[in-house]
């Protein structure tokens, strides 16, 4: 009969080891979104806010025509034209490029937090969590 003994620490594997962060890449300023005037001013103002997240820094000049092709599916997404299929490809990219807090998880990924996101997010109309009581 074996024992349920533990490995000494020596010999134990994590298979589950977090990987090496990803290494930034220097970049100056935004890329150019090509064609600008066809998108709306909400998805130029997208372009904007995206390359000036910090994710942008992992993001090489190769990654630039599926940022593009993501601008795109976020028009055709705003003007109400989209498929099931155009928003799946739509959550993909945004994977892709950890536009998600799920996807920068995945890529172990550690982003400074502000003074704003320090304590929990409260509602200023939290009229809906009182208790009423009836007559």
């Amino acid at each position: 009969m074996a024992d349920n003994v533990p490995k000494p620490a020596a010999k134990r594997r994590r298979r589950n080891k977090p990987q090496q962060p990803g290494v930034s890449v220097a970049r100056e300023g935004v890329p150019v979104l090509p064609d600008a005037e066809r998108f709306s001013q909400r998805t130029r103002d997208w372009w904007v806010t995206v390359w000036a997240s910090p994710m942008s820094k992992y993001w090489l000049d190769a990654d630039v025509p599926a940022l593009e092709r993501l601008a795109w599916l976020l028009d055709v997404v705003a003007d109400g034209r989209a498929t099931a299929a155009h928003l799946s490809e739509c959550r993909h990219l945004e994977n892709s490029f950890g536009l998600t807090p799920l996807a920068r998880r995945r890529f172990h990924v550690e982003l400074e937090r502000g003074e704003a996101a320090e304590g929990p997010v409260r509602s200023q109309d939290d009229r809906w969590l009182r208790a009423i009581e009836s007559d």
